[in-house]
């Protein structure tokens, strides 16, 4: 913590308000939110966003005459810093679900994208952040809507801006570069490249939003009889359920192949492309894949354990496989989520990664992991024929709110929580369920959403 302290002195002392300082504020706002510490983050990120402004970084170089002087070069950094911090502003917002302090002066809709970073293999006129930096704009209105307690059921069975939200998604898919669509085939080469980060988050924020956006019309699959659906409603709710099973699906498939690029934990000699290895550093800094996870993983759970059995066997009808198989491939996803969560939990305490051994002390992956394991537990039980109804509790088990601790800023040997818990970083959180009868979810609209299900 030492380089911290003397790094933060230094840009208290600085003199010169220039780029060098925005970025090195941007980075120690940046540790401090993965050291669980979003109060010091939250400063620092202020900080930076006062000082972007009073270097108008929201106003593009070719609009601004006091920067005619800059070669391209220049051009195009000042615009990546921009597309860089508005990525951090919106994900900090995204996964609060109070009021975050983003500058809305800070928006622009006039700075262009810079180009893509040096890489033979993936030349664009545009680079993966600028894209997704556009998701993370239609995600805010996904969440908005998926948050908002409804005034009826009626509301979230036929809702005209939930299609709006579908159409422009899609239109926002058709405008990304082909060659930041991530594949199998592709996977291994972006991995090596100086855009994995980003083109990870592209594909699997997608598939998130798309999750988000059906998760309520999931939940009533646990809710309603069929009996008292129009055909319309049913095929409605069928479409939900195929396109959030489909999503959740994907998600988990690229953590087998982020894991099983890890070798420390694979124990694999079969590795020939040694740029493809993934290491602890790969994990610590992928933690935008531990929210996609939970997302996924809630939607698997829900599935497995709360809908109603008509609906999966429609599914089961449909998609041509049988009840058998798909709860088989759903209880391996949700091994490989949890597998994941394991190596972001323990990446951050150790650089020592691990898919059995949990961190000493808790971290901002520990309420995911807390909960998904706590959804293990219960499609445990429904195997063994315990199906939990939606409203029912466990009475004779303690509930447990699952929160995220602040820890200090002292060494990870010492660190332990030194304020008042905060709601976990997620981007939706369980929207009022609880898992296993006695496990909730610390959220601002979490009660609400409880009260929602109670009384419809």
């Amino acid at each position: 913590m030492a380089y911290f302290e003397k790094a933060k002195k230094s840009l208290v002392r600085a003199e010169i308000q220039s780029l060098r300082v925005v970025q090195a504020l941007h980075l120690l706002a940046a540790f401090t939110f993965v050291k669980g510490q979003p109060i010091h983050g939250s400063i620092a990120l202020t900080q930076t966003a006062q000082l972007s402004l009073h270097l108008k970084l929201e106003v593009d170089p070719d609009d601004s005459p006091w920067l005619q002087s800059l070669t391209e070069e220049e051009k195009d950094e000042r615009r990546l810093v921009y597309w860089i911090l508005y990525y951090t502003f919106k994900m900090i917002q995204l996964q609060t679900s109070s009021a975050f302090g983003f500058p809305d002066n800070f928006k622009s809709n006039t700075v262009k994208s810079h180009r893509s970073l040096p890489n033979q293999e993936f030349q664009s006129k545009t680079a993966s952040v600028y894209h997704l930096c556009k998701l993370l704009d239609i995600m805010e209105q996904v969440l908005k809507h998926a948050r908002k307690i409804p005034d009826s059921i009626e509301l979230i069975l036929s809702n005209n801006f939930h299609e709006d939200l579908l159409k422009t998604l899609a239109q926002w898919y058709t405008q990304v570069p082909r060659q930041f669509i991530l594949t199998a085939e592709n996977l291994v080469n972006f991995l090596a490249s100086s855009e994995r980060y980003c083109v990870l988050n592209l594909s699997n924020f997608y598939a998130t939003t798309i999750c988000i956006l059906n998760r309520s019309k999931l939940y009533l699959t646990g809710k309603l009889k069929k009996a008292t659906l129009s055909p319309s409603d049913f095929s409605n709710l069928f479409i939900a359920v195929k396109a959030s099973l489909e999503m959740a699906h994907k998600i988990a498939q690229l953590c087998i192949q982020l894991i099983r690029f890890t070798p420390s934990v694979t124990n694999s000699e079969s590795y020939t492309e040694i740029e493809a290895i993934l290491t602890g550093g790969f994990w610590k800094q992928a933690i935008g894949l531990g929210i996609t996870c939970f997302e996924a993983a809630a939607v698997l759970w829900y599935y497995y354990c709360r809908t109603d059995e008509v609906f999966s066997r429609y599914y089961i009808s449909r998609a041509k496989t049988s009840e058998a198989k798909t709860r088989e491939w759903i209880r391996q996803d949700m091994e490989s989520l949890k597998s994941s969560l394991y190596l972001l939990e323990t990446s951050l305490e150790f650089n020592i990664l691990s898919i059995q051994t949990r961190a000493s002390k808790p971290n901002r992956i520990s309420p995911l992991l807390d909960c998904m394991e706590g959804m293990i537990t219960e499609m445990v039980k429904v195997d063994a024929g315990g199906k939990l109804k939606l409203d029912q509790s466990n009475s004779e088990v303690n509930s447990i709110l699952l929160e995220m601790q602040t820890l200090s800023l002292e060494d990870d040997s010492n660190s332990i929580p030194v304020a008042d818990a905060q709601d976990p970083r997620v981007f939706l959180g369980l929207l009022g369920m609880d898992v296993d009868g006695h496990i909730k979810w610390r959220g601002r609209y979490e009660e609400s959403w409880r009260q929602f299900w109670m009384t419809k």
